[in-house]
């Protein structure tokens, strides 16, 4: 897991690789369906999609008879995701579809609903659809309460992009900066970063130069606020989703 999350795809498909063989050997079915996981993203990073789908298909067949809610939920998130986040060119219509196929539900604990809040949010926002920022809001807040500061900063960005498109850009610069100051040395290298970074590139440049200010920097409390205001100027006008 560490060597995918540093994007170092080679190394995270041969660890990923051994831990099969070795969760197989001592019949550990949670931890081959781990494995499983890490090969599907690796193998995707490596440009072998149709492996990684299929062992991302097989992970999920195994989770189902498997039966554990958190498991079942990752196995969803791992094969939903390959569409929005493991792709140069995303296929966000496939992620939404997979997501709404399998019907998933946060049964498997706060760590699973945040993973489909990301995901579902990438979707969203990928096809311009509404109900992107609330999936973002639900999935920063998790992520803050988590301590999961990886999906935190995924979850800022993603509310950044949604306020810079808006017009919105004092919130915007706002994430933006706190995200690249506090968050920046967890963000996980995935080509969903990639086009991710270049929306958020592209909206931002419209926007008017950020007021300098002997204001201190926002914290963590200030940031949580923020998005609670965002939610509520975004959502107001906002069709049902």
């Amino acid at each position: 897991m560490i060597t995918a999350f540093r994007g170092d795809s080679d190394a995270a498909l041969g660890a990923g690789q051994r831990a099969f063989v070795a969760a197989e050997a001592r019949g550990d079915d949670k931890m081959v369906l781990a494995s499983l996981f890490i090969q599907s993203s690796a193998f995707s990073a490596l440009g072998d999609f149709d492996r990684a789908k299929g062992v991302a298909n097989e992970a999920l067949r195994r989770a189902k008879l498997y039966g554990h809610p958190t498991m079942i939920t990752a196995a969803v998130v791992t094969a939903a995701g390959l569409y929005s986040e493991k792709l140069a060119e995303p296929d966000f219509g496939t992620c939404l579809e997979t997501l709404t196929r399998e019907r998933v539900n946060p049964a498997g604990g706060d760590v699973g609903a945040m993973w489909l809040d990301l995901t579902e949010a990438a979707g969203r926002l990928g096809l311009h659809r509404p109900g992107a920022v609330e999936c973002y809001g639900r999935a920063a807040r998790t992520a803050d309460r988590l301590n999961a500061q990886h999906a935190f900063d995924s979850a800022l960005r993603g509310l950044a992009l949604i306020a810079a498109e808006a017009g919105l850009a004092e919130p915007a610069q706002a994430l933006v900066a706190y995200a690249q100051a506090n968050l920046s040395a967890y963000r996980v290298n995935s080509p969903g970063q990639i086009w991710m970074a270049s929306r958020l590139d592209g909206a931002l440049a419209t926007l008017p130069e950020p007021r300098h200010s002997s204001e201190p920097a926002l914290h963590r409390g200030d940031i949580l606020k923020l998005i609670a205001d965002l939610e509520a100027t975004l959502t107001r006008d906002e069709p049902s989703s």
